[in-house]
């Protein structure tokens, strides 16, 4: 994904998502994407996971997947799956995700700078494992697994907590 700065600089956007869980493992932001960061990337989302490396990896025919992230790739024991060509729908979740985050916060928020384009998808991801997702059965990513929604919580005890300075709300029961 791009992402077009203050200054009109091009940033590239790498994100590694969970489909099991529709969670955001991992986000990366460069000015010159390239097969080294990549990599990079995906070893940097795989270490986070606790020693589980993914069976497969679905991606797409772009040449930033080169020699050396496929060799890296491999390294961890995961198989590359790629997508047909010109079939956004073979990866749907990651599309669609695409669009969430362009949609929810990108189109909202005048990215200044490579590092404030990582602590905006950062905070934003913070708030998308949070929400409940209709694919989850209105359960969130890092929530517990296909459990009922919880009772509906009382209107005065309910307090907001803004996301990006506001653009989002997160609600929770106030502790008494």
């Amino acid at each position: 994904m791009t992402i077009v700065t203050l200054r009109f600089q091009i940033l590239y956007c790498f994100v590694v998502v969970d489909l099991a869980r529709r969670e955001i493992v991992h986000i990366g932001i460069t000015p010159s994407p390239s097969a080294q960061f990549a990599g990079q990337c995906f070893v940097e989302a795989v270490a986070d996971r606790n020693n589980v490396n993914p069976r497969f990896l679905i991606r797409d025919r772009d040449s930033i997947y080169g020699g050396d992230f496929r060799r890296r790739v491999k390294s961890c024991g995961t198989r590359c799956l790629i997508t047909p060509p010109r079939s956004p729908q073979a990866n749907a979740i990651c599309e669609r995700l695409n669009g969430t985050l362009r949609r929810d916060c990108l189109d909202h928020v005048i990215v200044l700078d490579e590092v404030h384009a990582a602590r905006v998808l950062k905070e934003y991801a913070r708030y998308y494992h949070g929400r409940p997702h209709s694919g989850l059965r209105m359960q969130p990513p890092n929530g517990a697994r296909w459990l009922a929604p919880v009772r509906r919580v009382p209107p005065k005890d309910v307090v907001s907590r803004p996301v990006l300075g506001g653009l989002h709300h997160e609600y929770y029961a106030r502790v008494a």
